[in-house]
């Protein structure tokens, strides 16, 4: 009697469960978003400096678009700002020298997406924007300090991808890559750090984890 009344609620609780998971039973694809809000946490190399600095980046986005006439694809326009605060260590006249870093970017750009399954997406992202950076190097423990500002337009390439855990809430990852174009050509700070002024890279590579808001 005992076993045939666990079986009896087991036999009631699975569909009961099924149901939750999804109305009909089946795990059926979230419904496009028309808003998304994203919060980002990362790291990053800043390549584009000479001395190539990490460090911690945060940031939040917005999104906005769907999916037209019932295509696979997603399209949100999106609306990203972006903290960075990177920093590096090196020699200076033979003293320690430590210099450190402070971005804000912030860019519009279209991303892309489509669904790998009914829960998960991968996504391309193209943005432009504006770079700004403040650098303050400090010689021999801080006996000694130099400041500098500096600022650029920006091209923001990027690729990541999402899972769905419900309607209005998703988790990924991203990585981003940020061409500064305009930056100057030589860093008096970063030579003071022991790197070669003039050998700063292309651009600033970041990882990124996310999670994401759907309305």
């Amino acid at each position: 009697m005992e076993t045939s009344g666990w079986l009896s609620a087991l036999g009631f609780a699975v569909p009961l469960f099924a149901g939750v998971a999804s109305p009909d039973g089946v795990h059926a694809a979230p419904a496009p978003s028309y808003w998304i809000a994203e919060l980002d946490l990362g790291w990053g190399v800043g390549s584009a400096f000479p001395e190539s600095p990490d460090g911690l980046k945060a940031g939040i986005a917005l999104g906005v678009g769907g999916a037209p006439g019932g295509s696979s694809l997603r399209f949100h326009l999106m609306l990203h700002l972006d903290l960075q605060a990177l920093s590096a260590d090196g020699l200076s006249r033979l003293e320690p020298t430590s210099i450190g870093r402070s971005l804000m970017q912030t860019t519009v750009g279209l991303r892309i997406g489509t669904m790998f399954s009914s829960r998960a997406r991968g996504f391309f992202e193209l943005g432009l924007g504006h770079l700004f950076v403040e650098t303050e190097a400090q010689v021999g423990g801080g006996s000694e300090r130099f400041e500098q500002s500096d600022d650029s337009f920006v091209l923001q390439l990027a690729v990541g991808a999402q899972y769905r855990l419900h309607q209005h809430f998703s988790v990924g990852f991203r990585m981003d890559l940020s061409l500064p174009t305009g930056l100057q050509s030589f860093d008096p700070l970063a030579e003071m750090a022991g790197a070669d002024g003039s050998d700063g890279g292309a651009g600033n590579v970041d990882w990124v984890l996310t999670t994401v808001f759907h309305f």
